[in-house]
């Protein structure tokens, strides 16, 4: 079933991307919510820390080097589960969009994250002094995003026209 709002879900921001897929991976990956919601908590906790820290002489690092690794710990195992979801997940959605769309165009997902570029505890060490200075975590899972393409061009801002349209049209 496709409903109007889930355009939101290519048009709108990041965050809802994320709140999707992360719905939809808490349902089919054993421990996945566990992770997710620990590492909000962690996150929040440490960004509080960071807000706190602006207002100290001496900052305590051993407690951020802690945050840090509760950061890793549970961050890590929702990038690999969003990362090794998509790939399977893209054929299935391929196979429906030619459904629904009455034709076929090639659609594609491309996974955005900090951590497909260098490994979790490497970002937060590079980025802990730019992190004090903005107060918040600057590096991590809560910024990745999801891009859908449509024949290799990004849905946001060029797929609805033409098939990709009337399927939210007729929905």
């Amino acid at each position: 079933m496709i409903a109007p709002d889930d355009a939101e879900i290519i048009l709108g921001g990041s965050e809802d991307r994320r709140k999707w897929l992360d719905g939809l991976l808490s349902q089919l990956v054993p421990g996945y919510l566990d992770h997710l919601l620990a590492y909000h908590k962690v996150l929040q906790q440490r960004n509080s820390l960071l807000k706190a820290m602006a207002a100290m002489i001496h900052s305590p690092d051993p407690l951020l080097d802690i945050f840090d690794e509760q950061l890793v710990q549970h961050g890590t195992p929702v990038y690999e589960a969003r990362k090794a979801f998509l790939p399977a997940f893209i054929d299935q959605v391929q196979e429906r969009y030619d459904y629904l769309a009455g034709s076929h165009e090639t659609v594609a997902f491309r996974y955005q994250s900090q951590l497909n570029e260098q490994p979790f505890v490497a970002l937060l060490a590079q980025s802990r002094l730019r992190d004090k200075q903005v107060q918040r975590t600057t590096q991590g899972i809560h910024r990745d995003d999801l891009l859908f393409l449509l024949d290799e061009h990004p849905m946001k801002t060029s797929a609805l026209a033409g098939p990709a349209q009337e399927l939210f049209i007729r929905s």
